[in-house]
């Protein structure tokens, strides 16, 4: 959710290849955002990455590595760590995500679907940066300018 920010952030993106979709319930948890994406989501997508803004460091190259990753099953949610630690995004596989439309959130579908996460170890310190205060916007810049 943009929240208050919403028309700058728009404007700041109109010309990447997006299509932006607007939660407007400001008290929704991520689920409900995530609801509101899917309701635009092309038929065709087979599988979903559900990216949080406050992980504003995680490389393409861990976006590509976790397209290609095989883990033997095609219906695996794979998600990125780095050094043991679980990240961010999560790769869902479409079915599975659709589940949040019976008003569960992420975390019981990840946790109903135990069986199906398969973890991709990556060197990508940006799958596990958060950017939740302003210190920690602060930390993410210093490595940005160094």
């Amino acid at each position: 959710m943009a929240g208050s920010h919403a028309e700058e952030i728009t404007l700041a993106v109109e010309d990447f290849p997006l299509t932006i979709v607007y939660n407007e319930d400001q008290g929704s948890d991520m689920a409900g955002s995530v609801r509101v994406g899917l309701s635009r989501l092309s038929r065709d997508a087979n599988r979903v990455f559900v990216c949080l803004c406050d992980h504003p460091l995680v490389s393409p190259a861990t976006l590509s590595a976790m397209c290609m990753h095989d883990p033997g099953w095609s219906d695996a949610l794979i998600i990125p760590c780095h050094k043991g630690r679980k990240g961010h995004p999560t790769l869902f596989p479409r079915f599975m995500l659709e589940e949040v439309r019976t008003h569960a959130t992420l975390r019981d579908i990840i946790r109903r679907h135990f069986d199906k996460v398969s973890l991709l170890e990556t060197d990508d310190e940006g799958t596990v940066l958060e950017m939740d205060t302003w210190e920690d916007y602060e930390r993410i810049l210093g490595r940005l300018t160094t």
